[in-house]
């Protein structure tokens, strides 16, 4: 237990920059291994068309089923609003160019 939750009960809900393409809105449990799947190309279909340029925002819940609430929720935003959503959290953090 890490204080009152589980290891395997916290989880992570992030927005990924994808360029021009817009951004990617996902939920994990261990955000630094999927953060490499979508930039080694063994992620998601969109992240795999379009590559990721930076993190956007990243937030930690308690649970799988308020970071997937939280996922539908961002997911359901139209672009612009997102972003002021997420511009007022976490600056943004461009990845290295490889």
């Amino acid at each position: 237990y890490i204080g009152d939750l589980r290891a395997d009960d916290r989880c992570v809900v992030y927005v990924l920059d994808c360029g021009e393409a817009g951004n990617y809105v996902g939920h994990t449990n261990n955000f630094e291994c999927r953060l490499e799947q979508h930039c080694t190309g063994r992620g998601a279909w969109f992240t795999r068309q379009h590559g990721v340029r930076g993190v956007k925002w990243v937030s930690r819940v308690y649970s799988r089923v308020v970071a997937a609430k939280l996922e539908c929720w961002l997911q359901s935003m139209a672009g612009p609003v997102l972003e002021r959503k997420v511009r007022l959290s976490l600056p943004y953090v461009p990845l290295a160019q490889q």
